[in-house]
């Protein structure tokens, strides 16, 4: 398996695991971003979770087994796979409420990109 693609971000409320997924019966090996169990335990009703980079206002998705999702109802589908969305923005969040509501929905997780530099 490569090395870990999120060792430059700061993470708070998540962790970087290695996963598999099974495609068309063949394993695929992966790493992705993943809320901490303290976070996953909390009881959430009403909203869905999503990613948001504020700074740009674009969305990212997470991965569900092997679909990308724009957003889940389960803490537990918190899976971002996405390095690009990441490293292509300076500060990204997992949200919890509306989607189409994001500056009024609750920031549970963040990704901070110390090495992001706006390209002209």
């Amino acid at each position: 398996m490569s090395d870990n693609p999120f060792t430059d971000l700061k993470l708070t409320g998540l962790h970087a695991e290695e996963r598999t997924m099974w495609p068309a019966g063949n394993p695929v090996r992966y790493w992705a971003l993943v809320l901490n169990e303290d976070l996953v335990r909390e009881d959430y009703a009403g909203g869905e979770f999503f990613l948001y980079a504020p700074d740009t206002g674009y969305y990212g998705w997470f991965l569900v087994t092997d679909i990308p999702v724009s957003s889940t109802p389960d803490p537990y589908q918190v899976v971002i796979a996405d390095t690009t969305f990441l490293k292509g923005a300076p500060h990204a969040e997992v949200r919890y409420g509306i989607p189409q509501k994001p500056d009024s929905a609750r920031v549970i997780a963040t990704v901070s990109n110390p090495t992001f530099r706006l390209a002209l």
